[in-house]
């Protein structure tokens, strides 16, 4: 219920969403070298398709990905004190299900497309560190200057973010650490020292509370999380709220998942020659 937690809060999606993303495509990054050798012999050997060997791949990858995000994921969710609603839960790790994917895509291409893990971290950073710094936490969007906010909309991270966010925010409602109460707290406490040196240049006792101290005027006590979406530039809404954002995270887990087969499909034909 304290406002002022919203920025840790923040640090524990993106936490969330480091181990989901960036995790898993370097758990895949280090099984390729292993895997690669193999898969060119058996392919060679005619004992799979390229369709076949990639969906088996998808399939188990995801799974224990998820799994793996799940250990780690779960007992932040339950230690940080997220909204316990099935709903605002499903969407949390819904988005995290999709950045597993397209981190376990983005390992499966880099792999293929690199020839030894080396040349496969070149090839990553400059994939993720702009996602990362565009994300929307290191540099909110209002903060960004005009010419860098295309990158903004350019990183898939910030639509994660974004969805968890949106998610946890939008409707919760804080009671502590308001930044009008703690106005308001400053402008009564200024105003009861101000009696009391009154009190004692006419030696009289004062004996007020804060709320004597408010003459009367209504004193608001809690505060929306969407005062902190509007400061980072999410709210209001945009792409249509969270269900926008998931097409466009959905769409990226399509091009990732498009990208990761065509490098499959490459890496064995030059194989084939080779």
């Amino acid at each position: 219920d304290e406002f002022t937690a919203i920025f840790p809060v923040t640090s524990c999606m993106f936490i969330a969403l480091f181990n989901s993303n960036l995790d898993t495509t370097m758990e895949t990054l280090l099984k390729a070298p292993a895997a690669r050798a193999l898969l060119r012999r058996e392919w060679l050997n005619g004992l799979y398709s390229t369709e076949a060997y990639f969906t088996a791949v998808m399939v188990a990858n995801t799974v224990l990905a998820a799994l793996n995000t799940l250990a780690l994921v779960l007992p932040l969710y339950l230690l940080v004190g997220f909204s316990t609603s099935l709903e605002r839960a499903a969407v949390f790790f819904g988005a995290l299900a999709i950045m597993t994917v397209i981190g376990m895509c983005n390992g499966i291409a880099i792999g293929c497309a690199s020839s030894d893990m080396d040349e496969a971290r070149k090839m990553l950073m400059p994939i993720i560190a702009p996602q990362m710094i565009f994300s929307g936490y290191v540099l909110p969007y209002n903060d960004l200057p005009v010419y860098f906010k295309p990158f903004y909309y350019l990183s898939f991270w910030q639509y994660g973010l974004g969805i968890l966010q949106l998610n946890e925010f939008s409707e919760h409602e804080y009671s502590r650490g308001c930044p009008n109460v703690t106005v308001e707290d400053a402008c009564y406490e200024g105003a009861l020292a101000l009696l009391g040196h009154q009190a004692q240049q006419h030696n009289f006792t004062l004996n007020l509370t804060q709320a004597d101290a408010a003459f009367g005027f209504p004193f608001n006590g809690t505060c929306s999380g969407k005062r902190s979406l509007e400061v980072t530039g999410l709210w209001p809404p945009k792409f249509g709220g969270i269900g926008g954002y998931f097409l466009i995270l959905g769409a990226y887990a399509l091009v990732f998942m498009l990208a990761a087969y065509v490098a499959l499909k490459v890496s064995l034909r030059k194989a084939a020659r080779g």
